[in-house]
C-alpha cells in the first residue's frame, strides 16, 4: 500500500509539472492564432466576457498523460504482463477516439468563427459508433461479461446482446461530465472528482492502473489552473 501511495503522488506531481509547462508553451500560441472560443448568444450576458478564451487547450494534458500511459505500457511488457492490460490499452484507446472527437469539434468551430463545431447529430453518431466499435472490440477479445446484474434486486440479466445495448446507452447517453461547461473550469474540477474514484478503487483492489489515474488527475490539476 505504501509503494501505491508513492506512485500515486509522484505520477500526479509529475504529470501536473508537465502539464502546467505545456499549457504555460501552448496558450499564447492558441491567443497568437486567434483560437478563441466563441460564446451562445442564447447563454448569459455576462459570458460574453469570456469570449476568446483559447480553445483546444485539453492538448495539453492530453499527450502528458499518454506520455505516462506509453511508459507504462513499456513497463508491463516488460515485466511479461502485457495480455492482461489489453482491456485498459482498448479501454484508453476509446478515450483517446473520444477526445479525437472533441478536436475536431474544437477546429470547426475555429473555421466556422461560431460556438457550434460538429452539429448535436453529428456528434452523437460518431459517439455511439465509437462505443459500439470499443465494445465490439472488447467482446471479440473476450473482455465483455455475458450478464447485467440489477443493483438493488440483485436480478440477472445474461445475454452479451443485452449488456452491449446497456453498455451503449451507459457510455454515451449517461455522459454528465461532458455536459459541464469547461470554459469555467468545471469539466477539469468534475473529471478530477471521477479519476479520483478510479484512482482510489484501483488502489483498494491494487489492480495496478493507479498510475493512469493519477496521470489524469496531474493532468487536469495543471489543466485547471489556465482553465479556471
Amino acid at each position: 500500500m505504501k509503494d501505491l501511495i508513492i506512485t500515486f503522488v509522484l505520477v500526479t506531481l509529475g504529470v501536473f509539472a508537465l502539464t502546467a509547462i505545456a499549457e504555460r508553451i501552448l496558450i499564447p500560441i492558441l491567443r497568437a492564432r486567434k483560437a478563441g472560443q466563441k460564446i451562445l448568444d442564447i447563454g448569459p450576458g455576462w459570458h460574453k466576457s469570456k469570449e476568446g478564451t483559447p480553445t483546444m487547450g485539453g492538448i495539453g494534458f492530453i499527450l502528458p498523460v499518454l506520455l505516462v500511459v506509453f511508459f507504462f505500457f513499456i513497463k508491463v511488457g516488460i515485466q511479461g504482463e502485457a495480455p492482461d492490460y489489453i482491456p485498459l490499452a482498448l479501454t484508453i484507446a476509446y478515450a483517446v477516439a473520444n477526445g479525437a472527437i472533441g478536436f475536431v469539434d474544437d477546429y470547426c468551430k475555429l473555421i466556422k468563427k461560431q460556438n457550434e463545431g460538429l452539429t448535436r447529430i453529428q456528434k452523437t453518431v460518431l459517439q455511439f459508433a465509437i462505443t459500439a466499435g470499443y465494445l465490439c472490440v472488447m467482446g471479440y477479445t473476450g473482455n465483455l461479461p455475458s450478464e447485467i446484474i440489477i443493483p438493488l434486486i440483485n436480478l440477472p440479466i445474461r445475454g452479451a446482446l443485452w449488456y452491449i445495448f446497456v453498455a451503449l446507452l451507459a457510455f454515451v447517453v449517461i455522459n454528465g461530465a461532458n455536459f459541464t461547461d469547461g470554459i469555467d473550469g468545471q469539466e477539469s474540477s468534475v473529471t478530477i472528482m471521477i479519476a479520483t474514484f478510479f484512482a482510489v478503487v484501483s488502489i483498494g483492489l491494487n489492480s495496478g492502473i493507479e498510475p493512469i489515474a493519477c496521470a489524469v488527475i496531474g493532468g487536469l490539476l495543471g489543466f485547471l489552473m489556465f482553465n479556471v
